[in-house]
């Protein structure tokens, strides 16, 4: 029995309408007509009577009705299960990264990664912070390796903590924080500070007002110049204040002239983490989340996470 004739028959037994069954399954009546006498046909028996008046069950009918619409939805979960093994059994793997947080970690894994699962493709993608979350949720990468500080909604993201990281001021070495290993919010009032420009409209606002709702912020002169990280070490040595921003990004400026100062306030630190979306977790991904959970639990990790990298927060 073909199941999309099963289909046309359920239509037109609820509708008992042969032009609005027609239209709504997007063929012909005729064609509507001539599919149901021979599915009468093959079954021995009349399912409808039909006069000018109206249309009407007959016995069979009524009992093909029954049994007809468990067998349909039965017949869509096989598929819809078969179209998901296939999504799943895909093995390709797109991955966004911020640089500066893990791109050390992402060459040390990607070879024992691609080692054990020669089968799979990894594809890198690398993406500025306000790239990431939008990327994931728009479904241009499988997974983001983030900062983990705009992901709250536990129904719609996965995390693994790789390390947890923290804001820092950036300085020149002749600045009084240079020489000290910490600083407090409230050193942050009597100085100017630069940041990215839309700092607090990203998809880390939230967490950066209620960190800093320790220091009001209109006590803190913000200064939001960067478009880009690597032009920070200019603005500081041009006096123009003092950076802030995530300890990796640090990293990632290579100037050896620069001081990075961490900030003691622990509201201001965050993991690093591998995210994403649970309603796209294919047997591929699974496989990478996995080896990276075992990677991370190794004594050789260490040396691929950024300097000043902490135990992740669970």
């Amino acid at each position: 029995m073909d199941i999309e004739r099963l289909r046309e028959f359920v239509c037109l037994a609820r509708t008992l309408n042969y032009h609005m069954a027609a239209d709504q399954c997007y063929i012909s009546q005729s064609t509507l007509s001539k599919h149901i006498a021979s599915l009468e046909r093959e079954l021995g028996c009349p399912l409808l009577v039909r006069t000018k008046a109206d249309v009407s069950l007959t016995t069979f009918g009524e009992t093909l009705l029954e049994n007809a619409l468990p067998v349909i939805e039965k017949y869509d979960a096989c598929i819809d299960s078969l179209d998901q093994l296939k999504a799943d059994s895909a093995s390709n793997l797109t991955i966004g990264y911020l640089y500066e947080a893990s791109h050390k970690v992402l060459t040390a894994f990607y070879s024992a990664f691609h080692k054990r699962f020669g089968d799979c493709q990894v594809h890198m993608r690398r993406l500025s912070p306000p790239d990431c979350k939008r990327q994931l949720e728009e479904g241009a990468v499988d997974l983001v390796i983030d900062m983990d500080t705009g992901y709250d909604d536990r129904t719609l993201y996965r995390k693994l903590p790789i390390y947890c990281d923290r804001y820092a001021a950036i300085v020149s070495p002749i600045h009084p924080f240079a020489t000290r290993k910490s600083i407090t919010l409230d050193d942050l009032r009597s100085e100017t500070i630069i940041v990215r420009q839309g700092f607090f409209h990203g998809h880390d606002s939230k967490f950066l007002r209620e960190a800093l709702s320790a220091a009001p912020l209109e006590d803190i002169n913000f200064k939001p110049l960067l478009s880009d990280p690597t032009e920070l070490p200019w603005y500081v040595h041009s006096g123009e204040g003092i950076g802030l921003v995530a300890s990796h990004v640090f990293q990632g400026l290579h100037d050896p002239t620069l001081v990075c100062v961490p900030l003691e306030n622990t509201k201001l630190n965050f993991n690093v983490s591998v995210i994403w979306m649970q309603t796209r977790e294919t047997r591929t991904l699974k496989k990478f989340v996995r080896m990276f959970s075992e990677m991370s639990q190794t004594d050789a990790f260490r040396e691929y996470l950024p300097a000043g990298a902490l135990a992740p927060n669970h």
